[in-house]
């Protein structure tokens, strides 16, 4: 048992050495292939293993010891590099331009703000009709920092003749959901609306975290360290005292001191330990943060962003957040492929081309393909279960103007939609954790004071 338990504790600090190793090369823009994960992986075991077969008296303990080690060394140097590159390498359009690629560091951190950059300067650019290539350059000089070397860079792949989707797409940290809808538009023949809609959304986006979004993230994180300490203390010290009171005075404890014991035994003694799973809020943590900062996979997404977007799809409130964006996107997109000439079939085949979430892309396609053998829009919007309105909105409409009105009516109404659930999740956030907390600390408080009663008797009689 104890050579299992040691093996599974190797297993787990290897692949979180792995993932800070890769997550660690992507941040600094070196392309990673699945047959270099596999040497640092076997190079990162071997040395593991040699490490704790020469370490005397190995045992279970030793075997934690050296997984810790192993990982707050690759985490210190991963940490140490990162600091390195952003302080003493200053980026310029030779540095950023390689291999075909845009890469800026930090990436992870100049994501927003150079993706806003970038569309609030192809909006203007579109609309003072100056050529694309000219207009990011000069964007480019004028704009400090990294994001202004982004749109020089930008500048020189628009010089070679790409559009600015192709242009776009160079750049590592791009948002997938931009690239498709610039390609939507591009493919219509309606960029600047295209764009214009990507900078609503992301100026709506903006001013609700802004104004509405409370900034006390960091008192909740610092909060809830301080009564995760707390509890593990009283669990792992104070509480087996009590037990040993308990025990000398023979009192039967009630089901709810039982469990928290049982708990407490199991966190400190148990085989394997209890304490892998406190493990499990911060990877859940590191794994949500990772998916919102590395960039999906466009035009198939990664698995990873998949399965994401299926859990995402199944919560309650949410997935009502992401469905009802997806359906304003899809809108948007059917609007301006109507607008410009093109038939259902071809506008509905470009909304199942947008970057949204992947069930209702999915539905999408479905939807091209049963227009494409002939069955009216408003039947095969209903089988592929398309809300009322957006139903209303394609039935209604019955000419290109009218329709294209009732889809920007729809566009706006959904894009509303999105926000209040937005607003709404926010504003549920603080008061269910301050329930959870108020939940454990009565559990705890119950549990040790109702035996007190009859500790409290037990002593009086002698």
């Amino acid at each position: 048992m104890e050579i299992l338990f040691v093996l599974a504790i190797f297993i787990l600090g290897i692949l979180a050495l792995v993932t800070a190793v890769r997550l660690t090369l992507w941040y600094l823009d070196v392309l990673v292939t699945w047959v270099d994960t596999l040497v640092i992986m076997c190079g990162s075991l071997i040395f593991s293993f040699g490490v704790l077969m020469i370490w005397p008296g190995a045992s279970s303990s030793d075997g934690l010891v050296v997984a810790g080690v192993v990982i707050s060394l690759a985490v210190g140097i991963a940490a140490l590099v990162v600091v390195a590159r952003l302080v003493f390498i200053r980026p310029n359009i030779e540095s950023v331009v390689q291999q075909g690629w845009i890469k800026v560091h930090p990436q992870v951190l100049l994501q927003r703000k150079t993706n806003k950059a970038i569309i609030d300067h192809a909006c203007a650019i579109t609309k003072m009709n100056l050529p694309l290539a000219e207009g990011f350059y000069l964007a480019g000089q004028q704009t400090p920092g990294r994001s202004g070397i982004v749109l020089q860079a930008m500048a020189t792949f628009l010089l070679h003749g790409m559009k600015l989707s192709e242009a776009y797409g160079r750049y590592r940290a791009r948002s997938a959901l931009t690239l498709s809808m610039m390609q939507s538009g591009e493919r219509c023949g309606q960029l600047p609306a295209a764009l214009q809609h990507l900078q609503e959304y992301f100026a709506r986006e903006r001013k609700i975290r802004e104004q509405w979004v409370p900034a006390w993230w960091g008192y909740v994180a610092v909060f809830g360290m301080f009564f995760f300490c707390i509890t593990l203390f009283m669990m792992v010290v104070v509480i087996p005292k009590f037990t040993q009171i308990f025990k000398d005075f023979g009192i039967d404890l009630p089901l709810p001191t039982q469990i928290l014991i049982g708990t407490c035994d199991w966190l400190a003694n148990g085989t394997p330990p209890g304490w892998i799973v406190l493990l499990v809020p911060p990877a859940l943590v590191a794994g949500i943060v990772m998916l919102r900062v590395m960039p999906r996979g466009y035009p198939k997404p990664y698995a990873v962003s998949v399965l994401a977007d299926r859990i995402a799809w199944g919560i309650p409130g949410w997935g009502a957040k992401h469905r009802y964006a997806g359906y304003a996107h899809a809108a948007s997109v059917l609007r301006l492929g109507l607008a410009s000439g093109m038939t259902m079939p071809e506008a509905v085949r470009g909304a199942a081309a947008l970057d949204i979430n992947i069930v209702l892309r999915r539905r999408f396609e479905k939807l091209h393909a049963m227009l494409l053998r002939g069955e009216p829009v408003e039947r095969a919007g209903r089988r592929v279960h398309l809300p009322k309105r957006f139903l209303w909105a394609l039935r209604d409409g019955q000419d290109r103007e009218t329709l294209a009105a009732s889809l920007k009516l729809i566009e706006r109404y959904y894009s509303l939609v999105a926000s209040h659930w937005y607003l709404l999740l926010n504003s549920l956030i603080w008061p269910a954790i301050i329930l959870c907390i108020g939940s454990v600390v009565g559990f705890v408080a119950f549990a040790l004071f109702s035996p007190l009663v009859k500790l409290i008797d037990t002593a009086a009689n002698f």
